[in-house]
């Protein structure tokens, strides 16, 4: 018979483990709403005939933003 090191915690570990597989979808759609939330920083310009917005998005190709106005 092995010797089995004792922990005091390996059942609340496990118990969380398996918590976490049955909510693990809840998480990552959580996870998907802050990320959907998240705002770049920006400087923005506004002069009489346009709106000028320069933003740092490191790592993000042009064609992959959309910039859209919303009530004018």
């Amino acid at each position: 018979m092995p010797i089995v090191r004792w922990d005091p915690f390996r059942e609340l570990v496990q118990t969380r483990d398996e918590i976490g597989r049955w909510f693990g979808d809840i998480e990552k759609d959580r996870d998907q709403k802050r990320s959907a939330i998240w705002a770049p920083s920006v400087d923005i310009k506004e002069t009489e005939n346009e709106v000028l917005v320069k933003a740092d998005l490191p790592g993000i190709k042009m064609e992959d933003i959309d910039v859209s106005i919303d009530e004018n």
